[in-house]
């Protein structure tokens, strides 16, 4: 039996918000259901993204296909990893800020 593996799709969900897209109008302009695109994009799917589906929605996005693997897919991130991470870049953006006030 195959185990359905987990993805990071933070990059692609940034990547919908910078071209202006919701899940919605992602889903309208790739012709993949919305309920589907958001579960797929939360994990929440026993099946992942397809060939075409990552496909259409890199042509959407322009994404340059020789990246597309560090959208769809990057390995997960144990949340408190992300939380540490998070932490240390909003303390070196008070820093910074510091730095620039001088």
């Amino acid at each position: 039996m195959i185990e359905f593996i987990d993805y990071d799709y933070s990059k692609l969900k940034a990547k919908i918000v910078e071209e202006h897209y919701t899940i919605k109008s992602l889903a309208k302009a790739t012709a993949i259901g919305r309920t589907s695109l958001s579960q797929k994009l939360n994990n929440h799917s026993k099946v992942g993204f397809s060939q075409r589906e990552m496909q259409r929605i890199a042509n959407v996005l322009d994404i340059n296909f020789t990246n597309i693997s560090d959208y769809f897919f990057a390995p997960p991130v144990r949340k408190n990893v992300q939380k540490r991470e998070y932490k240390s870049k909003l303390q070196g953006d008070k820093n910074n800020a510091r730095t620039k006030d001088s």
